[in-house]
């Protein structure tokens, strides 16, 4: 203990040096952080000076178009390289009788370099005429607003015009822009001001800290000093365990010489070590440094003697009666057949048991212990060392061999069952998944008219033969060589949970210091199968398709394209190396798989057609037989989805098999009649509708589950169910949009968006006042608010009807969410505050913080992933958990109102 007595000043500095660099690294965080993902130039506005040449030949004296040109050196701003720019021009015209005729015209914008050539070129047309329903509006708008308009929040001008004239300007690394010219193409406007806004566009995270450098700085502060602190406690939490360990027999003196951080620490671990056991090994319910207590010869250990209903029936025991009681066994055999207990006594070396029957009889009997006595932990079992005298016993507890798993009891059986139903599927598929790879590298690399006239068209019929003959006799070798060897029949066991498909994860830890190896393949031959079945492929490839190479060079004066097949070469082993980490998931949604790649598929068949009308595209579905053949495939391919979707259903939920059969084949041509008779509005956008379905599915959870746990008498209950009603308008909005995108459809779904975030606006001061709902006056000015709120939407909707602006809608929601999650976390902040801390306030900051998060995707701005998956589709996605934290939320807080009785009004 003389150690920890010189360490201790030590320590203690190593503590504080510790923190300090902590709390030193928290505060130059976020200036590192601004410094790297601010541009040098985020924001910037400038006067435009607009010139013109003159000439004596025209009658109004002006013989080009007014231009202003900003040189940017002279300036001094630099536009960050690998940065996009949006440039908006602000133009206030006169208010004269020449301005009130232009009508239309256009504006130009062209970034030029030192040398004066043009890099880009952008123009957006303008259209001025004086309106009198703008006018009037105008007018009824600064009389409501006075208050406002006085402050000079309005212009009450209706000759300003404001354009985004691009938000695509791309600053290069090679040509940097040195000049910015802006050209009004009228000879004839009359300009009094006009100014250019230049803004970088960035992420959300340097978004925040250009608009909010103070909120920005304090929050990555908190994050950085969280996380370094996490650091701190950890490293010294290691440290002091340690010493723990080691010296756990002298704690108390330990912690008399270990000064205030030792004692702090081992307070610490007090707590943390009884459960770093249970962390590292949740399945078992041991204590450790604590010992079992023997059982007594009337308690009946489980461990050792399972339960059975029938005497005769326990597994490794053999009964029989003493001579003298045959007569009492006799008359209390139907009793005891109804329900009795083996129950061991002087287990180890005697050899009497005793039968407790149903009431109080006790019956002694000589029994002969057999070696199969006790159950195996984990996914072992025992094997019989014998099979033709299974008297000689059993072998201890290990890994069942291959083909077999320990059901029900600790004994190795053999999987007899023949494979059916879903698990058939489950093979099915992983026998159709190498060919659907095989028949897309094979379609894309024939694809184009210029493809296509490099070899004749047998050529390609022959891959795709080829590919089919290596899945089938993939598949068939693949069933020979389970058992039964050489049947098409495969035997598995039954009862397959997701645990069951990572046993290595399971295997029990004896007093937390042995662990016993019980992994082998439980759910045989669901696993091992589908690697040999793409073992097989890869061969039958390496075969078939090289000899169809080699013929089609000798006899074609075409080279047939090498792609599909290193196409597939690569495949197949990415194919195992997912099987072998994702099979249990795999097993459990491979018919959404299916269903998911089915649509899809169809739906590029279709999109590469073209746009053409009903009529043509029915023309070239059933008078190409290539076309034909494709659409029978993608029908069977969707089919056999919902076949496998009916048998992941439970079997008492089911319909009869001919009512599902029916149904099935009704619904095969329904995904491309959809397509086609409705391909003239526009082209589907399938990764983005999905996730606004999935988001819709989840409203409509957060609906009923709102309205079925919330009590009648909740003051919020309306309030959130009217929230879950504007919500589903609001997906389903979005789905519209994303399938079948035109201007109504871009409108509603914009529109219904601002809508519901309004609407979460009020919900959110509904919920943190109380008193709105408690008296009279509340109630009213409640109302009001409410009125409010739906009038400032409304004037929001008819400003962007008047002049869509997609960057001031965008400022709008986000000003509004933000607020609304200040409102949330200042309440929440309060009730911890006043020592009212619940697992509610969790989740509505876990809530707000997946809202504000998925809302990044937003506002960032890159190419879409693959090509597919764009910044959007990324943010519907992200918020899919939100309705079910909410609802939680929600009821949660309902619940501890109603306990609590803090409100208890009529819900409005």
């Amino acid at each position: 203990m003389n150690s920890l007595k010189h360490l201790s000043l030590v320590t203690t500095l190593g503590v504080i040096g510790s923190f300090i660099l902590v709390l030193f690294g928290a505060l130059i965080a976020p200036l590192i952080l601004r410094y790297s993902l601010l541009p040098r130039t985020v924001t910037h506005q400038e006067n435009l000076d607009f010139t013109f040449r003159t000439c004596e030949d025209q009658l109004s004296g002006v013989c080009s178009y007014p231009e202003a040109v900003l040189d940017l050196n002279e300036l001094g701003i630099a536009l960050s390289p690998g940065y996009y720019y949006a440039m908006t021009l602000t133009l206030e015209l006169f208010d004269s009788e020449q301005n009130g005729k232009l009508g239309i015209f256009q504006a130009q914008l062209s970034s030029k370099d030192a040398s004066g050539k043009v890099i880009s070129s952008y123009k957006k047309p303008l259209l001025f005429r004086k309106s009198f329903f703008y006018s009037a509006f105008i007018t009824f708008r600064n009389i409501f607003f006075f208050p406002l308009y006085f402050l000079g929040y309005f212009s009450s001008s209706d000759t300003v015009q404001t354009i985004l004239l691009t938000n695509q300007l791309y600053e290069s690394y090679t040509r940097p822009t040195v000049y910015l010219t802006v050209q009004i193409q009228n000879r004839f406007v009359q300009v009094a001001s006009a100014m250019l806004e230049i803004r970088a566009i960035v992420g959300l995270s340097a978004y925040l800290f250009n608009e909010f450098p103070i909120l920005s700085y304090i929050s990555i502060f908190g994050i950085s000093f969280a996380i370094n602190f996490g650091v701190f406690l950890l490293y010294w939490g290691t440290k002091g365990l340690s010493v723990y360990v080691k010296e756990s027999d002298e704690k108390e003196e330990a912690e008399n010489q270990s000064g205030i951080f030792g004692t702090f620490f081992n307070y610490i671990y007090s707590f943390v070590v009884p459960y770093i056991p249970r962390f590292l090994n949740p399945k078992s319910k041991e204590v450790p440094r604590t010992r079992t207590p023997e059982p007594s010869p009337d308690v009946w250990n489980k461990n050792e003697v399972p339960e059975s209903q029938l005497i005769e029936n326990v597994p490794g025991w053999d009964v029989l009666p003493l001579e003298d009681e045959v007569d009492t066994v006799k008359a209390l055999r139907e009793e005891i057949q109804k329900k009795a207990t083996v129950l061991p006594d002087d287990f180890m070396t005697g050899t009497r048991r005793r039968v407790r029957a149903v009431g109080t009889v006790m019956i002694e009997r000589w029994e002969k212990p057999h070696p199969t006595h006790s159950l195996c932990h984990g996914f072992c079992g025992k094997v019989l060392m014998n099979t033709s005298d299974p008297e000689l016993g059993f072998t201890e507890c290990l890994a069942c061999p291959w083909g077999t798993r320990a059901l029900d009891s600790s004994i190795c059986k053999d999987c007899s069952q023949p494979v059916e139903g879903y698990d058939l599927a489950f093979l099915i598929f992983h026998a159709l998944a190498p060919f659907l790879i095989n028949c897309l590298f094979i379609k894309g690399s024939s694809v184009g008219s210029k493809r296509q006239r490099k070899f004749p068209r047998i050529w390609i019929v022959l891959q795709f033969v080829s590919a089919a003959l290596e899945s089938s006799l993939a598949l068939i070798l693949t069933l020979l060589i389970y058992k039964p060897v050489g049947s098409l029949t495969v035997h598995t066991c039954q009862k397959h949970f997701l645990f069951e498909w990572y046993p290595m994860l399971y295997n029990p830890v004896i007093n937390y210091t042995q662990t016993m190896k019980c992994s082998s393949e439980v759910v045989y031959p669901l696993y091992s199968l589908p690697f040999a079945n793409l073992a097989f492929n890869l061969g039958a490839l390496l075969v078939f398709r090289t000899t169809l190479y080699l013929v089609s060079c000798s006899k074609s004066p075409k080279k047939l394209p090498s792609e599909p097949y290193y196409a597939v070469l690569w495949t197949l082993p990415l194919m195992t190396i997912v099987h072998a980490i994702f099979s249990g998931v795999i097993y459990y949604s491979f018919p959404y798989i299916l269903l998911f790649s089915s649509l899809t598929l169809n739906a590029l068949h279709f999109a590469y057609e073209g746009r053409k009308n009903i009529h043509q595209l029915i023309e070239s579905m059933f008078k190409d037989p290539e076309h034909l053949l494709i659409l029978i495939f993608h029908m069977a391919l969707f089919g056999f989805s919902l076949y496998s979707l009916y048998l992941s259903i439970p079997s008492y939920l089911q319909l009869p098999r001919t009512k599902a059969y029916g149904l099935i084949g009704a619904l095969l041509p329904l995904p491309s009649m959809f397509y086609i008779l409705t391909v003239k509005l526009t082209i589907p956008s399938l990764p983005r509708a999905y996730p606004s379905l999935f988001n819709l599915l989840a409203v409509r959870y957060m609906y009923g589950k709102m309205k079925k746990e919330i009590d009648d008498e909740c003051r919020m209950k309306n309030v959130w169910i009217n929230y879950s009603i504007i919500g589903s308008v609001v997906w389903i909005c979005s789905i519209s949009f994303h399938s079948r995108d035109f201007w109504l459809t871009e409108y509603l779904d914009y529109f219904a968006a601002c809508g519901l975030i309004c609407y979460a606006f009020f919900a959110a001061l509904s919920f943190t006042v109380p008193w709105f709902q408690k008296s009279t006056k509340g109630h009213k000015l409640w109302k009001t608010i409410g009125a409010g709120i739906l009038f400032f939407y409304l004037y929001h909707v008819i400003s962007l009807l008047m002049n869509f602006d997609y960057g001031h809608n965008m400022k709008y929601c986000i000003a509004i969410s933000v607020t609304t999650a200040f409102i949330y976390i200042s309440w929440a902040a309060k009730e911890m505050a006043s020592g009212r801390t619940r697992k509610s306030l969790f989740i509505l900051l876990l809530t707000i913080a997946v809202g504000l998060g998925s809302a990044g995707f937003e506002v960032l701005d890159f190419p879409p992933i693959f090509w597919v998956f764009d910044a959007h589709s990324l943010f519907h996605a992200a918020t899919i958990p939100t309705p079910f934290l909410l609802a939680k939320f929600a009821v949660d807080e309902s619940r501890y109102e109603m306990n609590k009785k803090i409100f208890i009004g009529k819900s409005v």
